[in-house]
């Protein structure tokens, strides 16, 4: 689901600025990511997820960084990943839901009144949010940290949950038993509060939010030889 939040914010920004190329969209949304929500992304980078997701070229796994899903759902006017997945989960737009009982409030107005309209409304609103709910699929479109692995979870703005990536639900486990590590190993490791943690894929530390380092020839005869018991 990070394709569509991707795709609406460049059509918001579209509305924003009044123009269709992508390179003057890009360098809007990226100005904005980095002046409202501290987030770093180039231009180019934004282009580039753009134009793969209209030509179909990127792969399943190739998700965008979580991070970046985050504030592109600040952008669209959602708190969060999962509030976007939860308002969105039948393909409908929640803000332009609730815009359509402006037309029915002008139709109570002409049979009732300005007052009858007024008291119309929140019912309209509350009938059709509570049929809206009704018909909400929910699916595991978030993962979520459990001890050493990620997990598919619903989406519910839970602590440690991710948007979900494939990729990094399948390789991010975090090493518990070193006696099958060799020298030769992939891994990345994040030193916090004096406590070293390692990890079988590079990424973002599933919890502290962290980038993950790789580990060095120094950092394995220090830290793992010693964990494997050999001197």
């Amino acid at each position: 689901m990070s394709k569509e939040v991707l795709l609406r914010a460049f059509k918001k920004a579209e509305k924003e600025i009044g123009s269709s190329k992508k390179t003057h969209l890009s360098t809007h949304i990226s100005e904005i990511l980095l002046e409202d929500f501290k987030y770093t992304v180039s231009e180019r980078s934004l282009r580039d997820y753009y134009t793969n997701y209209l030509n179909g070229t990127t792969a399943v796994q190739e998700d965008l960084k979580p991070k970046l899903i985050e504030c592109l759902c600040r952008y669209l006017g959602y708190k969060n990943y999962a509030e976007f997945v939860r308002e969105n989960s039948n393909g409908g737009d929640v803000k332009e839901r609730v815009s359509v009982t402006s037309g029915i409030k002008k139709d109570f107005k002409k049979k009732f009144g300005k007052v009858g309209a007024i008291a119309a409304i929140p019912l309209l609103v509350l009938t059709g949010a509570v049929g809206y709910n009704g018909f909400v699929v929910e699916e595991e479109n978030c993962m979520i940290w459990v001890q050493d692995h990620f997990e598919s979870t619903i989406c519910k703005g839970s602590e440690f949950e991710q948007p979900h990536e494939k990729m990094t639900m399948e390789k991010m486990k975090k090493v518990v038993v070193f006696d099958t590590i060799d020298k030769g190993d992939n891994l990345w490791y994040d030193k916090s509060d004096n406590e070293l943690e390692f990890f079988t894929s590079p990424g973002i530390h599933p919890t502290n939010g962290k980038t993950l380092k790789p580990v060095t020839t120094y950092i394995y005869q220090k830290y793992i030889v010693k964990e494997k018991g050999f001197e």
